[in-house]
């Protein structure tokens, strides 16, 4: 009766394992009408969908963490529509898929029947308005015809608000001024932090002021090559040194950093293909 028992469990393990290779392999199948297999992403060919365009996106630790790898399926107007993550081969997937409706954008985490997020857009295609359900709104509001939101409003669920952001442009430096109030659940003040950015987005200076008047200032030093398409950054307060790469769309390629206390340099590479079919 044991040996039964085990007999029927194996035939019962190999079954399962045959279904889920069986299934594994047709929606293998599919995915390869519109993705071209590559080394870093056969193994997310069951999850590929229709798409104008698919990149594959391959991000090295350069250490013993395993590299992610992601493929994201763009729409002819190249905004995303799904995209899909691991971190080593063969390991759990996380993905996530766009949904666009008029001016309003969803995103849907993978087993999700109800959104993530959702953002709507104004005619000029410029954000107005992005909710977590059920925790978060935040409310975008713009001068003119400006395509960067002067002043950020954002409540929970409970209407109690939760973040005011201002945002103006210093025009005798070119850098931009975002001062930022954050609240409690309940309302109470919780802190205020102003940032000043460059003229290339990066923050040079932060200062923090708590609820008990307590002030922090940290300030980093950014140095730019445009020509080798590279930026420097030494930080002030993890005493990191930071040096980006970056290819002619702008997306950066390598991170090098290290420690001011630790000579070893650590290292993120990205590599962007193609692999539409």
């Amino acid at each position: 009766m044991k040996k039964d028992l085990l007999k029927r469990v194996g035939m019962l393990t190999a079954a399962t394992a045959a279904c889920t290779a069986g299934v594994f392999g047709a929606l293998a199948m599919n995915g390869l009408r519109y993705m071209r297999p590559t080394a870093d992403n056969w193994w997310l060919l069951p999850w590929v969908e229709p798409a104008a365009r698919i990149e594959q996106s391959v991000m090295d630790f350069q250490d013993s963490s395993a590299p992610s790898y992601t493929i994201t399926g763009y729409d002819a107007q190249n905004r995303e529509i799904w995209s899909s993550t691991t971190f080593g081969r063969l390991t759990s997937v996380g993905s996530s898929r766009h949904v666009y409706t008029g001016n309003t954008e969803a995103q849907y985490n993978w087993g999700e029947g109800q959104p993530a997020v959702v953002w709507q857009y104004d005619e000029q295609g410029r954000l107005i308005r992005e909710e977590i359900p059920g925790e978060a709104v935040t409310n975008f509001f713009y001068h003119g015809n400006e395509t960067k939101p002067y002043l950020e409003k954002s409540y929970n669920g409970q209407n109690v608000q939760l973040l005011q952001k201002t945002t103006e442009t210093d025009s005798s430096t070119g850098n931009t001024i975002t001062l930022c109030m954050w609240y409690e659940e309940d309302g109470t003040f919780q802190m205020r932090v102003r940032f000043t950015e460059d003229a290339h987005g990066n923050t040079i200076k932060r200062e923090i002021t708590d609820a008990d008047g307590g002030t922090e200032t940290y300030v980093n030093r950014w140095m730019y090559d445009d020509a080798a398409r590279t930026a420097t950054c030494v930080n002030g307060e993890s005493g990191t040194t930071e040096k980006y790469w970056y290819d002619e769309q702008g997306r950066w390629i390598k991170n090098a950093y290290s420690f001011s206390e630790d000579v070893f340099p650590r290292e993120i590479t990205t590599t962007y293909t193609d692999v539409t079919r």
